[in-house]
């Protein structure tokens, strides 16, 4: 008998609910489209995995805007910031058009951030619903905003004393364009 099959059933809304419990910063994955106009996809999640190499994880819902980003192509990491929630929640509704760009190199990248991490591709890994996308950083901006943070469906900033003002119901949402 495996230890997954002596487990018992569980709620899977209710893990949701737990995963959706942790806070991160915002981040959109940017890349060029195959036609050259600029794509972006929400990161269920995103954080580092080593230092040498330089590799940074993303987590995307398996989509058709996944797959956009999913090429062999440089991308970048967004990390958004306070002044960026509703570019943030345009894109979470599939929507590309609003947020500022500008190029980096090739590179499509969100302007205002509070910080942009432009990655080549490493590998790409099964998530079950999501996929991994691990990308070796090639170089990093660290702007002065304060990020963008959600926890539990909430979107917030972090305040000067490290406090989350009063929050704005919102959510990625599962369905993508």
């Amino acid at each position: 008998m495996s230890l997954h099959s002596a487990l018992p059933a569980f709620d899977a809304r209710g893990l949701m609910e737990a995963f959706t419990g942790w806070g991160s910063a915002v981040t959109v994955v940017t890349v060029n489209g195959g036609d050259g106009v600029p794509c972006g996809v929400g990161a269920s999640a995103a954080g580092p995995v080593s230092q040498d190499p330089p590799l940074i994880q993303v987590t995307l819902w398996r989509s058709p805007a996944a797959r956009r980003v999913l090429g062999n192509s440089t991308f970048a990491v967004n990390v958004l910031s306070q002044d960026q929630a509703d570019g943030a929640r345009r894109i979470a509704r599939g929507s590309i058009s609003g947020p500022a760009w500008r190029n980096d190199g090739g590179v499509p990248v969100l302007s205002g951030n509070a910080a942009t991490i432009v990655c080549a591709p490493w590998n790409v890994y099964d998530g079950g619903d999501h996929v991994l996308l691990v990308g070796e950083v090639l170089k990093y901006d660290l702007g002065a905003a304060r990020p963008l943070v959600l926890a539990e469906g909430l979107q917030s900033a972090a305040g000067d004393d490290g406090q989350l003002p009063e929050p704005a119901l919102w959510s990625w949402g599962r369905s993508g364009p």
